[in-house]
C-alpha cells in the first residue's frame, strides 16, 4: 500500500479541484455599526435548488478504498467543528474512475468552505484528533440519492 501526504490548503493546489472560499483580505462592500458585509465572495456554477445536511464523521483507518462523485453538481463542504483530511480527485471523461496516483489529501479546517466542482472526486473527509467531526454539506436536492457515483480506486491509498 503506498503512502501518501496530507497537504496544507492553498488556492493554488486547490483550484484544480474547485475553489476555496474564506474570509477576505479586502475591505467589506457595506461597513457600519453592526455588520461588515462581503458581497459575491464565490460563486456556485449550475447549482438548481440546492440543500443543506449535516455530515458527522466518524474516526477510522486513515485508508481510502474508494471515492464518489457527482456529475449534475458542484458539491460545498463547511467544517464546523473540528480539523480533517479531505481526499480529492479530478475527474476525466477519458479515464471515468479515480485513481490512487492523482489523488491529493488535503487539511481542511473551520472557518473555510469548499466548493467541489462538478465531477471531483472525494471521499468523507476523516477528522483529526477526535473521534468524530462535523461538517456541512450542500449540493442540488436529492443529490444523495439520485447523483452519487462511487469507485473503487485502482489501489488503496494509506495516510
Amino acid at each position: 500500500m503506498e503512502k501518501f501526504t496530507v497537504y496544507q490548503l492553498t488556492p493554488e493546489l486547490f483550484s484544480r479541484f474547485g475553489q476555496i472560499v474564506k474570509t477576505p483580505t479586502k475591505l467589506p462592500d457595506i461597513s457600519n455599526h453592526v455588520l461588515d458585509f462581503w458581497s459575491k465572495i464565490a460563486l456556485v456554477p449550475d447549482a438548481g435548488d440546492l440543500e443543506i445536511g449535516l455530515c458527522k464523521v466518524k474516526d477510522r483507518p486513515w485508508k481510502l478504498k474508494e471515492m464518489e462523485n457527482h456529475l449534475e453538481t458542484p458539491e460545498i463542504i463547511i467544517p464546523l467543528d473540528g480539523d480533517m483530511i479531505l481526499p480529492v480527485a479530478q475527474f476525466f471523461y477519458r479515464e471515468p474512475k479515480p485513481k490512487a496516483a492523482e489523488t491529493v489529501l488535503f487539511k481542511i479546517s473551520p472557518g473555510i468552505c469548499l466548493i467541489l466542482s462538478i465531477g471531483t472526486w472525494h471521499c468523507l473527509p476523516f477528522p483529526i484528533n477526535k473521534a468524530t467531526a462535523e461538517f456541512l454539506v450542500i449540493f442540488q436536492k436529492g443529490t444523495a440519492y439520485n447523483d452519487l457515483i462511487i469507485e473503487s480506486l485502482d489501489k488503496e491509498i494509506a495516510f
